[in-house]
């Protein structure tokens, strides 16, 4: 333990700013390489959501049932494109979560059970904000669904950093900005729980290699290579539509 905290201590101090000096970065702009700022897997089915947003919905009971237009306004208002400015003849979009740079670089799972009220069927999918779309990147049986423990209405998310995004601009010092926008993911999605009447609740009992197994090499993982660690898991949230608490238990990962 002692190793991991001498070598967090030293990264801070390494990327740290000080009163007479910025932290060292990459230098230049290499335009060349700009990273793309959606990730998208070709050949995925994709389910469209429709743009709703919290409009319309107050005066309505809490919480609002779980339904793929509930579900919509949910990704709607903490994950999707918010504007687009347009400045000497650039033209770039803004998303709900707020970016340092706005370079984005944390990605959405949604690891669904289905239902009847949802419309989707169980398995694992990937938020696309560019056009406020789920793609559908694994299926999942009921046997496998149902092994989670949750209850009737629950949702789980994983939130993934791809940190190229930032350090194509900031170097070394793009981790902090990853944390820092993953922050901001993480606020936005609690947001939105809340105005829908849900509870989010943070499985911080989860570590990277656990939802690494989940997302990528379980064997109703993702068929992708991930070895290069150019996404990385950072955290998992479950989603309660019934506006209660609730403790997931272990057998998960």
């Amino acid at each position: 333990m002692s190793g991991q905290l001498d070598r967090i201590i030293a990264y801070h101090r390494e990327t740290k700013h000080h009163p007479n000096r910025m932290a060292r970065g990459p230098g230049r702009m290499d335009w060349a390489n700009q990273p793309h700022p959606y990730r998208s897997y070709e050949g995925a089915e994709r389910i469209a959501l429709d743009r709703l947003g919290f409009e319309g919905i107050s005066g309505q009971p809490r919480p609002l049932p779980l339904t793929r237009e509930n579900l919509s306004r949910f990704f709607f208002e903490s994950l999707a494109l918010s504007a687009r400015k347009a400045v000497a003849g650039s033209e770039w979009s803004l998303r709900v979560n707020p970016s340092s740079g706005n370079l984005h670089p944390t990605e959405c799972y949604l690891l669904a059970g289905g239902g009847e009220r949802l419309d989707l069927s169980s398995g694992v999918y990937h938020y696309q904000p560019k056009d406020h779309s789920l793609e559908l990147l694994a299926g999942l049986d009921e046997e496998g669904w149902q092994s989670i423990h949750l209850p009737p209405g629950a949702l789980l998310l994983i939130l993934t950093s791809i940190h190229w995004r930032e350090s194509w601009k900031y170097g070394a010092r793009a981790f902090r900005y990853c944390m820092l926008d993953l922050g901001h993911a993480l606020a936005a999605a609690g947001e939105s729980a809340r105005c829908l009447g849900w509870e989010m609740a943070l499985l911080d009992d989860m570590g990277t290699e656990d939802l690494s197994r989940i997302l990528w090499n379980g064997p109703e993982g993702l068929d992708v290579d991930h070895r290069s660690g150019a996404e990385r898991p950072d955290l998992m949230l479950a989603l309660f539509s019934d506006g209660r608490a609730h403790r997931v238990v272990e057998g998960l990962a």
